[in-house]
């Protein structure tokens, strides 16, 4: 648990830096202010060099990265003339870490804008050069995703309806559909019909 914290501590710090890394100073700083919060004793694994219980946070700090950069999540990166060392999210680490944070922090999708922007590419599909490699192409990808968004949806709906209706009367889910489409379905058609339409 401690080595997800902290990689999804680092990720937050650097994953939107030009090559995913920080100075090494500053990410021992950001390990020891999360051993800090701690406040608990860690036994070394029995390949480390001190066999003692570490309790003071910064060793705690060191060894937790070192134990990243051994296994591959870390990498250091040379710093050039006057720079501080640098230490970097690994090419591997930085694709899991995404999907974790994909995982905890879901993007909203827009169906409609992914549609609009398919409808707009294929409008204009006679006057490019080359259009497979510049239209479809592109069109093709946006679909899948759009695809795969859509069936993930629908599993969720599917899996909602059912903890939403189980133990629950006829009577009872037939007041929860009479309340939404009161509620959802009313107010979704009326932004149909005006800002949504694709073909405003």
């Amino acid at each position: 648990m401690i080595y997800a914290d902290l990689l999804m501590l680092i990720w937050e710090r650097c994953g939107t830096s030009q090559d995913y890394s920080m100075e090494k100073s500053s990410l021992t700083e950001l390990a020891e202010e999360y051993m800090e919060g701690l406040s608990i004793p860690l036994q070394p694994d029995e390949d480390d060099i001190a066999g003692d219980v570490v309790h003071d946070p910064r060793n705690q700090a060191l060894l937790f990265m070192r134990r990243l950069r051994e296994t591959g999540w870390l990498e250091e990166l040379e710093g050039g003339y006057e720079e501080e060392v640098r230490t970097a999210l690994s090419v591997p680490a930085v694709h899991l870490l995404q999907v974790f944070d994909a995982m905890l922090n879901p993007k909203t999708v827009t169906y409609s804008g992914k549609l609009l922007k398919a409808y707009r590419l294929l409008q204009e599909i006679e006057s490019e050069k080359s259009p497979y490699e510049n239209v479809l192409k592109e069109v093709s990808s946006d679909m899948a995703d759009l695809n795969t968004s859509l069936r993930q949806l629908n599993a969720s709906i599917g899996t909602y309806i059912d903890r939403l209706t189980r133990n629950r009367t006829p009577q009872e889910v037939l007041d929860l559909f009479q309340q939404y489409e009161e509620e959802i379905v009313v107010a979704a058609y009326h932004r149909f019909k005006t800002s949504d339409n694709l073909f405003n």
